[in-house]
């Protein structure tokens, strides 16, 4: 049985003192003669048997308390987890278990020799620990690379040498992360060791769901899973068939949330295309945030010089769509094989186009404003390498040929655009009289400050607590439109002990909308996210995006003056 008081000294006393009371008067009524006020028949008989028939009480009490919606509803911290995952199963919803984050890390050596990293080597990143997935051993040549774990040491300079392994974080849930270009610190000695860091964002760290998150995707349970509405389109999208539709992967089930803009929302501007600017329905747009924050995915371009400037030079690269699908926007551009830490060049132009070719099902997409952060989106970038001298004749100009270099392109980007595009787009699951365009979440990245303040006292704060379960909190928000100080700071009190107080909160957003125009937003009370129907930007398509790194935290003394 799920339900077992384990301990005593924890029962509620009011429930223990009426078990006595009852089992006095029971003893009273059977035995009059008997002294039932104090002695061996008080403490030893009727206290200890007021006490298990409390525990009873109170495993009844769980019970009635777990196996009914209404009172898992009413108090779903009080329900037992294993009773409720038993009920809930009977409306199609399963509890989500924990899942760890995983990725890969860079390592750098200065030397080219052979290189292992034994499995389950650990690596820290900050107050998280990564394990090795394998024994990874690097080989000097591609020749001798002849399984999965073994990987090509590549040569970075004259004496930098870089290869990647697997890892997994050790506790699961979404406090164990890394973004790309975290450093990493072995535990073990690693031969001609320079550096470690994240190749990649290890962010797909899943909390497992407590009673609350079930309840509140009840409703989904119990709905119809078709494209019908917007309870039953997420419904139809989170239980699809990866062995029915090849589109589908196991993320689908996983996808954190989603916002389906359609006729009627000022949003929805894809069905004014006809001869009147009114909406004539027939068209839905799904926000997707299939994770708590964007993944970061690098891949090698080859750039044609444009001109020559007094910096340096500015050079240009095309972003296919299949390259990166509905990706935010280029976060890092470094020369092929430079020191992946570097801080990387300046984008000085970032032009979004649409390439709608293909056989398969289209939406109705005629601007490239409406494809941006869909599968659709192609982009052309421009940026300035301070680093590569060229001359006026290699620009391009009229009496020269342009020349072209390779550099390592990084990009933020919301996962499972081009699937969950394509899903939707079925024969099978789309609705007949419309169509259905699907893109990525606007983003609005958040930091957060704030000052602790101490009267008085050298007490410890976790503060790295602090930030992931402010992170927590905000990429669990959904489309929520406004963020709260207040409820920051009731998340933040709970870390703190008795003399230390926060003060106000900084929130800080920035919106980088579809049309490519950055807008800052700022408040210490209320972060709302601001309508602008032009470029589809509102709380039905923006989400707040939150990393422990973004979490500014100032401890600082108060000097309390004598009384």
């Amino acid at each position: 049985m799920a339900i077992d008081v384990q301990y005593l000294d924890q029962l509620d006393q009011t429930q223990v003192d009426q078990a006595i009371a009852f089992a006095t008067q029971l003893l009273s009524e059977k035995r009059p003669n008997l002294d039932t006020k104090r002695g061996v028949i008080s403490e030893l008989i009727i206290g200890l048997d007021g006490i298990l028939n409390g525990a009873q009480r109170t495993n009844i009490s769980l019970e009635r308390q777990s196996h009914s919606i209404v009172a898992i509803t009413a108090n779903p911290l009080l329900a037992d987890d294993d009773v409720v995952s038993d009920v809930l199963s009977n409306y199609r919803i399963n509890r989500r278990v924990a899942t760890t984050t995983s990725g890969e890390i860079t390592i750098v050596i200065n030397s080219q020799l052979e290189t292992t990293i034994s499995k389950g080597a650990i690596f820290t990143a900050g107050s998280v620990q990564f394990t090795s997935n394998e024994t990874y051993t690097a080989k000097i040549s591609g020749t001798a690379v002849l399984s999965n774990n073994e990987r090509l040491l590549t040569q970075l300079s004259a004496d930098r040498y870089a290869f990647t392994i697997s890892a997994t974080a050790v506790v699961a849930g979404s406090g164990s992360t890394a973004l790309k270009d975290t450093t990493f610190i072995p535990t073990e000695t690693i031969p001609n060791f320079v550096q470690a860091y994240a190749s990649s964002n290890f962010t797909n760290g899943l909390d497992a769901q407590s009673n609350q998150d079930l309840i509140n995707v009840l409703a989904e349970g119990l709905a119809s899973r078709a494209w019908s509405n917007r309870l039953t389109i997420p419904a139809m999208i989170r239980s699809a068939d990866p062995n029915e539709y090849t589109a589908v992967t196991t993320a689908f089930a996983n996808i954190l949330d989603m916002s389906i803009v359609g006729f009627g929302d000022e949003e929805m501007q894809r069905d004014q295309h006809w001869l009147f600017p009114v909406s004539g329905g027939g068209r839905a747009d799904v926000y997707l945030r299939s994770q708590a924050l964007p993944n970061k995915i690098e891949f090698n371009k080859t750039a044609t010089v444009v001109r020559k400037t007094t910096d340096g030079a500015i050079w240009s690269f095309a972003i296919d769509r299949d390259d990166a699908p509905g990706f935010y926007e280029v976060t890092k551009i470094i020369i092929q094989g430079a020191d992946a830490t570097t801080s990387g060049y300046e984008v000085t132009s970032d032009t979004r186009n649409l390439d709608t070719s293909g056989s398969i099902y289209l939406p109705d997409v005629q601007t490239s404003l409406e494809g941006t952060y869909s599968k659709y989106q192609t982009a052309t970038i421009e940026f300035l390498d301070t680093d590569t001298s060229v001359t006026d004749e290699e620009c391009g100009c009229p009496d020269g040929a342009a020349i072209t270099k390779d550099y390592t392109v990084t990009v933020s980007v919301m996962p499972l655009i081009k699937e969950l595009q394509e899903f939707l787009g079925d024969r099978q699951i789309i609705a007949p009289t419309g169509d259905v365009l699907v893109k990525g979440a606007i983003p609005c990245e958040l930091s957060v400050g704030f000052d602790l303040e101490r009267h008085n006292t050298t007490a410890t704060v976790d503060t790295a607590s602090i930030a992931k379960s402010l992170a927590s909190y905000v990429n669990n928000l959904g489309f929520a439109s406004v963020l709260y100080a207040s409820a920051l700071s009731r998340i933040i009190d709970e870390f703190l002990p008795t003399g230390i107080d926060a003060g106000s909160i900084d929130m800080f957003g920035r919106i980088r909308k579809p049309d490519g125009k950055i807008e800052y937003i700022r408040s210490d009370n209320v972060l709302k996210i601001p309508a602008d129907s032009a470029s589809f930007t509102s709380g039905r398509t923006a989400v707040f995006m939150l990393t422990a790194d973004d979490v500014v935290i100032n401890d600082t003394s108060v000097s309390v003056p004598a009384v």
